[in-house]
């Protein structure tokens, strides 16, 4: 289960993924929060209509053979939640996205997750780490001074959920 799917439902119980692909999973729909805050460069598509109360999730795996599927995401979103494992950090995968989305001038929320896997210290030194490698890449975190949110979540504990939620 995604951390998106945890998000977007409380009803459902998360559990451990250890990386599995996420093919089956297609996309999630589920309600935009009330009241959230909007992204950096710009809002979600279609406020004021009904859709601007609507979300849909679309979980692309992380394997490289899955490029082109993040590609036609990037060309039909109106925001991307950058999922980067605290533990990983940025990879190439990562990049890609990002470059994707820089290009499309599509809004991204980052979202450092499995931070449940690491101490406090660890968790903040992840978070900048992260955050230094996106810049270089062209996205300034709102932890190192940038409009790009950066917030660090568990999809195991719920920590940093409803952060994200309102970031949505």
């Amino acid at each position: 289960m995604s951390c998106f799917s945890v998000s977007m439902d409380a009803n459902l119980a998360p559990r451990n993924q250890a990386g599995k692909a996420t093919v089956g999973k297609g996309a999630k729909d589920g309600k935009k929060p009330k009241g959230g805050k909007k992204a950096a460069r710009g809002g979600m598509a279609g406020s004021g209509s009904a859709a601007a109360n609507s979300i849909t999730f679309i979980d692309t795996p992380g394997h490289a053979l899955f490029g082109d599927m993040r590609e036609r995401g990037a060309r039909f979103t109106d925001l991307v939640v950058l999922v980067v494992a605290a533990e990983d950090g940025v990879m190439p995968q990562t990049e890609e996205s990002v470059k994707l989305c820089l290009a499309r001038g599509v809004p991204i929320v980052v979202a450092v997750t499995k931070i449940d896997r690491m101490s406090e210290g660890e968790r903040e030194a992840a978070a900048e780490s992260i955050s230094h490698s996106l810049a270089g890449l062209g996205v300034q975190t709102d932890l190192i001074g940038g409009d790009t949110p950066l917030v660090s979540i568990s999809s195991m504990t719920g920590e940093g959920l409803e952060d994200l939620r309102e970031m949505i």
